[in-house]
């Protein structure tokens, strides 16, 4: 039986981000309704079962109510990639943007990360202008890299440094943030984090699973 420890809870002011196991995972997958919640699940759940022993996964909880996951993957060499995923019916609440500043702070931080990328669906400029907000740069269009059943779709990559100048400090992290810290806007393993079945990414440096 895998022993190997889940990454640890973290918190900001209205969200718990809750260690991925079978359990919260199954509760984030009853509540989904709509087509583009799961092929963006299936995405993000597919590349953590592909490299599992390099992966922190999380339920994004508000008030013990799970709506969407996100995860750091391909932690190598001070480098990884994130994604996440919000359910249709609690976007555009800031859910998304706190969740990415908590796993960025625990990447910078904890993981000492050097870089960060994150890679997004072509047709889908939403999850990039969120991105840019948190201080990721563009860095260029992957033809072809990311598998949706059998097509292939375009991706546009992001990426941010550790050393990168900060975007403005959210007020709900002000609280978290020593000094010493607030340098950086920091805002995060097992077999298979949510039961996913293995799937790999075709360029695992290249920014991973698109963030929905």
């Amino acid at each position: 039986m895998d022993t190997r420890e889940l990454p640890a809870p973290l918190a900001t002011r209205r969200l718990y981000l809750r260690p991925c196991d079978g359990d919260a995972a199954a509760a984030l997958q009853a509540l989904m309704a709509h087509e583009d919640e799961w092929r963006e699940w299936q995405l993000l759940r597919a590349t953590l079962a592909a490299e599992p022993e390099t992966t922190r996964a999380w339920i994004i909880e508000r008030e013990g109510r799970p709506l969407g996951a996100i995860a750091l993957m391909g932690i190598i060499d001070a480098c990884a990639e994130t994604g996440f995923m919000v359910l249709a019916a609690e976007r555009r609440a800031g859910h998304a943007s706190e969740a990415l500043d908590a796993v960025m702070r625990y990447a910078f931080e904890d993981l000492r990360i050097h870089r960060l990328a994150a890679a997004t669906l072509a047709g889908n400029p939403a999850p990039g202008r969120l991105l840019a907000r948190r201080g990721f740069q563009r860095e260029g269009l992957l033809r072809g890299a990311c598998p949706d059943g059998d097509r292939h779709l375009d991706c546009v990559l992001y990426a941010r440094l550790a050393s990168d100048p900060p975007p403005d400090l959210p007020q709900y992290l002000t609280q978290y943030l020593t000094p010493d810290l607030t340098q950086y806007l920091t805002l995060t393993p097992a077999s298979d984090p949510c039961g996913a079945a293995s799937s790999r990414h075709p360029s695992r440096r290249s920014g991973g699973r698109p963030a929905s």
